[in-house]
């Protein structure tokens, strides 16, 4: 994971450690709103 985030440009490292801590595919992540999010 260390290496994937050093090379990885900063618009994906978000959605790279999104995906990573919670096991979100990549697309699903991508269609993430707001409105989706229940804190």
């Amino acid at each position: 994971m260390k290496d994937l985030l050093a090379v990885a440009e900063n618009q994906w490292r978000g959605m790279i450690l999104l995906g990573y801590h919670t096991g979100i595919r990549l697309s699903d992540a991508a269609n993430l709103t707001w409105a989706n999010v229940d804190l």
